[in-house]
């Protein structure tokens, strides 16, 4: 989803921290998409934030086929409040990803133990 032209590296890189989510990559790229939806799509605005406007059309994409599909099997479209958000998208990406998941060693040494961890 980023772009990284070679003239305008670092540009690209700071405009790419504005959208780091302290939760970890799968959050920063659900805010990448969260504000590409509220810029209504605009294409001067992926190209003045270095983003690959066709990725982030795919994700509308797929997004709309996962939505499709739940209500074809009548699956109720919740939201969670912005307090519970991050812990709800880390529960169902650890539950999406139960094959890649981990348990730390009590020897670990990242700075702090995370709940759960994918890879």
């Amino acid at each position: 989803v980023w772009l990284r032209p070679s003239n305008k590296r670092e540009e690209a890189y700071a405009a790419k921290a504005l959208f780091a989510v302290p939760g970890g990559d799968h959050l920063t790229l659900l805010n990448v998409y969260n504000n590409y939806i509220q810029n209504q799509h605009d294409k001067a605005w992926t190209w003045t934030n270095y983003l690959s406007t066709q990725a982030l059309i795919q994700e509308d994409n797929v997004r709309e086929q996962l939505k499709r599909t739940m209500e074809q099997f009548e699956l109720e479209l919740v939201s969670v409040e912005d307090q519970k958000k991050s812990a709800a998208i880390w529960q169902a990406l650890c539950c999406g990803f139960c094959m890649q998941s981990v348990v730390l060693h009590p020897s670990c040494r990242l700075d702090t133990q995370p709940e759960w961890v994918i890879f």
